[in-house]
């Protein structure tokens, strides 16, 4: 008899709670403190425009407005606002704003503005101006300005600017300003106030910074950090120089806006007796344009083989060098300039660790023709 009435009174605390409270505010729907629903409209709700503080669902639930929290095994679906947290093991749907979260195991859609939170399983989208932070294993979509953190394996799509970070294993696309950082393999963006990090880089106006392989800009007034920079105004050129490390060196040199990039190698060991070595690096520096001369300041990498392509006959291991070098250069023709320099290297042997290498000076003379 006792089990009976603690039934009883579960039941009737349920079915109060469940029906229809006063409004707080002057809409026309319903209001309910909980809202139990199998598959709308088998629900305690009774249109889509009503209003609910607790909403439990089992597969697919329809209400207008959560003003706390949404749980559901299936796919949930507000019509107008969610302001709280809306968790759905398949589907979170908002058809027009959301303040708060949506947790999703396979994809959560917001109609219109938002400010939170949405991860998922597999993507977000969201129709309008997204504040916060999208999280998703295949890919997120904003069709307005982005502020906050975007991150998905493949790609992230925002039509409009992004202020904050876009993360992704692929690519990602910003159709307006980026002001903050792109890191994917490509990045693509229209204005960049910020930074490129990746493979590849595209910018229509470059106002910051790109660092990667393949760096491309329509408009360059920023700085391009690559292996190849191309830009309107790009100088390419031939560089040789007569180093105390490799006799004997020759390459490419990319230059754009006074930053520039040298790929080049050589030949002619003079670390020791074994001069049978070829040599591969890259430097990326700045130069300074004075009236009558200009200065270059550089960082490079150079690796070092010391007899092609193989460890040497003689036991000599191959070589690792970390260089800062500086020149001066002076224009002897229209296209020719003569340079000297010095700068400081680290270098280490390829069969030991970085920390046993030693520090050595370094100088150069040379030629560039452009």
């Amino acid at each position: 008899m006792a089990d009976m009435k603690k039934k009883a009174l579960l039941f009737l605390v349920i079915l109060l709670i469940s029906l229809p409270i006063l409004p707080t505010e002057n809409f026309d729907q319903h209001h309910y403190f909980l809202n139990l629903s199998l598959f709308y409209p088998l629900s305690v709700n009774r249109t889509r425009l009503d209003s609910v503080v607790i909403d439990l669902s089992l597969f697919y639930s329809h209400i207008g407005y959560i003003r706390g929290f949404s749980l559901g095994m299936g796919v949930g679906v507000v019509e107008k606002k969610i302001k709280g947290l809306q968790m759905s093991g398949i589907a979170g749907i908002s058809l027009n704003r959301m303040v708060g979260t949506q947790l999703s195991g396979l994809f959560n859609i917001n109609g219109r503005e938002a400010r939170g939170v949405q991860i998922a399983g597999i993507f977000n989208l969201n129709g309008g101006k997204f504040s916060g932070a999208q999280w998703a294993m295949i890919f997120n979509l904003t069709q307005g300005d982005f502020v906050g953190s975007q991150a998905a394996f493949l790609f992230n799509i925002t039509r409009g600017d992004v202020s904050g970070a876009q993360t992704a294993g692929i690519m990602n696309v910003a159709g307006g300003d980026l002001r903050g950082i792109q890191a994917a393999i490509f990045n693509i963006c229209s204005n960049v106030k910020g930074l490129q990090l990746g493979i590849f880089n595209m910018s229509g106006n470059l106002d910051g910074v790109q660092i990667g392989l393949f760096n491309f800009a329509r408009n360059n007034k920023g700085v391009q950090v690559g292996i190849f920079n191309f830009a309107p105004g790009l100088k390419i050129g031939m560089t040789s120089w007569a180093g105390n490390k490799i006799a004997l060196n020759t390459g490419v040199k990319l230059l754009n806006n006074d930053v520039y990039t040298i790929l080049h190698v050589g030949g002619i060991g003079l670390e020791n007796s074994n001069t049978a070595s070829l040599s591969f690096g890259i430097r990326h520096g700045h130069r300074f344009t004075l009236r009558d001369f200009h200065l270059d300041v550089d960082l490079g990498y150079q690796f070092i083989d010391r007899e092609p392509f193989f460890r040497s006959s003689n036991g000599d291991p191959d070589l690792h060098v970390l260089s800062l070098r500086g020149n001066i250069g002076f224009k002897i023709s229209k296209k020719t300039v003569l340079f000297l320099g010095s700068g400081i290297g680290y270098q280490w042997e390829s069969d030991r660790s970085f920390n046993k290498g030693k520090i050595e000076p370094v100088f150069f003379i040379g030629l560039e023709f452009f």
